[in-house]
């Protein structure tokens, strides 16, 4: 890749966040990976860059749809890849503007998933 992509990472499973961070790392991505979603909006109310945001639907307290909400309050244009293992959340993801990911998934898919997302950015 030509632009190393800023990542932002969240995910409440640390052996899911570490494999997802370092196949993330291995496409040429700098990741910022965080195990919640209280993490995960500190990072976003700084100045740090964010091109993609890729989060777990399902973690505890707040689920990948709510924490859409702020993303889309702070960084408007940002891009959410959204991780599900739930085959029936994917169509609700698509309808919330984001793009599905399906676990397990391969490095492959998760690539693609990115594609997918980066070209939507201003």
């Amino acid at each position: 890749m030509a632009h190393r992509n800023a990542v932002l990472l969240i995910d409440d499973d640390a052996d899911t966040r570490l494999m997802v961070a370092l196949m993330l790392e291995e496409l040429g991505h700098s990741v910022t990976a965080c195990e919640g979603v209280a993490q995960g909006i500190a990072q976003l109310g700084t100045d740090s860059v964010c091109d993609v945001v890729v989060t777990d639907l399902n973690m505890p307290g707040t689920s990948g749809f709510e924490f859409l909400t702020l993303v889309r309050r702070w960084r408007a244009k940002t891009p959410v890849v959204l991780m599900t293992g739930d085959e029936e959340a994917l169509e609700s993801a698509v309808d919330h503007g984001l793009i599905p990911l399906l676990k397990p998934f391969t490095i492959d898919q998760l690539r693609a998933a990115l594609a997918n997302a980066l070209p939507r950015r201003d």
